[in-house]
């Protein structure tokens, strides 16, 4: 009886979710359909990989508890992706990867993440698929920590010196950074380093 206590303290009542408690999803979660996000839209974390990959369909997603990702959190070749929702994950400890989603436009969906402790990548592949539509990091301002290594490559809509004031606004970053084939015509005002501070302010 007392270990059934403990498994429902660790659960979590999610407001809009109905009756459904829900705390942490044990393994990967794979989103390859749009029906796919139902599954997970309770959980407030996940221990292993959460991926959405090769979604045609999918233009926007949401997963509103979702607080922490035990592995990687991987957007990519999801072509039709254009926003989506990951407003309260606060920390990744693996990659985060954000590949090949020609219709994205921004990553105001990451507004709460502080934490990657693997390599932040943002890049589509020089002759295939690109972040064409990409053209708005902003969302990133409350980042403080990357433990790995920064890419942001092949973002033709990306101002470079977004992406480069990205890298100066972090407070822990030990490994090397890589900008290139983003819009290097743009000019910005440092909008991602006090992205974090107008957030603070509402």
């Amino acid at each position: 009886m007392r270990t059934i206590y403990t498994l429902l303290a660790s659960l979590v009542l999610c407001s809009g979710c109905g009756d459904v408690l829900c705390g942490e999803h044990i393994g990967d979660a794979l989103i390859k359909e749009p029906s796919d996000t139902a599954q997970y839209s309770c959980h407030t974390s996940v221990t292993g990989i959460f991926q959405v990959n090769v979604n045609r369909g999918l233009s926007y997603f949401e997963m509103p508890h979702l607080e922490s990702i035990g592995g990687s959190l991987l957007i990519q070749s999801s072509h039709d992706l254009e926003n989506f929702d990951l407003n309260k994950l606060e920390y990744v400890k693996g990659d985060v990867r954000i590949k090949s989603n020609a219709a994205l436009l921004d990553l105001n969906g990451l507004s709460n993440l502080s934490y990657i402790g693997g390599d932040l990548r943002i890049y589509g592949w020089d002759g295939e698929v690109l972040n064409r539509e990409l053209s708005d990091i902003s969302g990133l301002g409350r980042l403080e920590s990357v433990a790995g290594d920064i890419e942001i490559t092949n973002n033709p809509k990306l101002p470079a010196c977004a992406a480069e004031a990205l890298v100066e606004q972090l407070k822990y970053f030990p490994g090397i950074a890589t900008i290139a084939d983003n819009d290097n015509s743009a000019t910005c005002g440092h909008e991602v380093a006090h992205a974090g501070d107008d957030l603070d302010n509402d």
